[in-house]
């Protein structure tokens, strides 16, 4: 299905002021943001009046629906091979805390799902467009999901938290190790956050 630019731009209008506002102090620069981050502040407005395309990203997971923008920021993520062994990460529950594994034939269907995070700032690169992620709504309407910097490329494996805490042998929330751990841990990549 084809969407139009005036669908695109009523998603955004159409997403809730809470989530919006999360959502842009997330990819804003400042001390809130996380992940891929734009080049300069944006708002509802802006976002919506930008030339959004319909852009089959291979990466994108149905019943999403990808679109590009030429606007431009910091890809936040970085690959584990290009920082320090020694470096020290951290794990957390990704999302929040809001997304659990639902895979009935994994190990881990039910806990909270794992992110990777750490200040890897100084290995970010630069993009020069912006993905917007939305899901299908009643009537051939789209629905805001998300929106950052850079393409949909990166996976992340699915481990559950609880089993993370119980291997290392902690309640926290947040669990330091090192990039070489994570990397026999099975990550690959970490999500820049200046939160650890």
């Amino acid at each position: 299905m084809t969407y139009s630019i005036q669908q695109i731009r009523s998603a955004i209008a159409a997403c809730p002021a809470e989530y919006m506002e999360k959502s842009l102090e997330q990819r804003n620069p400042g001390p809130l943001s996380a992940g891929s981050v734009f080049n300069t502040p944006q708002t509802r407005e802006s976002l919506m009046a930008q030339d959004w395309m319909q852009y089959p990203d291979p990466d994108c997971q149905a019943p999403a629906v990808s679109f590009r923008c030429r606007l431009g920021g910091k890809l936040g993520i970085a690959s584990l091979r290009d920082l320090p062994s020694e470096m020290i990460v951290t794990l957390r529950p990704a999302h929040k805390g809001q997304i659990a594994i639902e895979d009935e034939k994994s190990e881990f269907n039910g806990q909270l799902d794992t992110e990777l995070i750490g200040n890897v700032s100084e290995y970010l690169t630069d993009v020069e467009f912006t993905t917007l992620l939305c899901g299908p709504g009643d009537d051939n309407d789209l629905v805001f999901w998300t929106m950052f910097p850079g393409p949909c490329s990166f996976s992340w494996p699915s481990i559950g938290f609880q089993h993370l805490q119980e291997r290392f042998n902690t309640e926290d929330n947040a669990i330091s190790l090192t990039v070489s751990e994570a990397i026999q841990l099975g990550f690959h990549n970490i999500k820049h956050s200046i939160e650890c």
